[in-house]
C-alpha cells in the first residue's frame, strides 16, 4: 500500500513532468509559426515595429511605477 507521505511526492513529480512536456510543446509550436511568419514576411520590419513597441511600454511602465 502506498503511505500517504509519498502520494503527494508522486502527484508533486507528475505534475512537473507534464508542465514541462506542456511549455516545449508550447515552444516548439512557438518556434514553428516564427519560422513560418519569417518565410512569408519582412523581418527588419516587424523587428523595428516590436523594438518600439517595447520601448513605448517600458516608457509606460516607468511612468506608472512613478506614482
Amino acid at each position: 500500500m502506498v503511505s500517504t507521505l509519498t502520494l503527494p511526492l508522486v502527484f508533486e513529480r507528475l505534475q512537473e513532468s507534464i508542465l514541462a512536456d506542456l511549455w516545449r510543446s508550447a515552444e516548439q509550436c512557438a518556434s514553428s509559426a516564427a519560422r513560418k511568419q519569417n518565410l512569408a514576411s519582412d523581418p527588419p520590419r516587424h523587428f523595428s515595429a516590436a523594438s518600439r513597441e517595447l520601448g513605448r511600454a517600458i516608457e509606460w511602465f516607468m511612468y506608472l511605477k512613478e506614482e
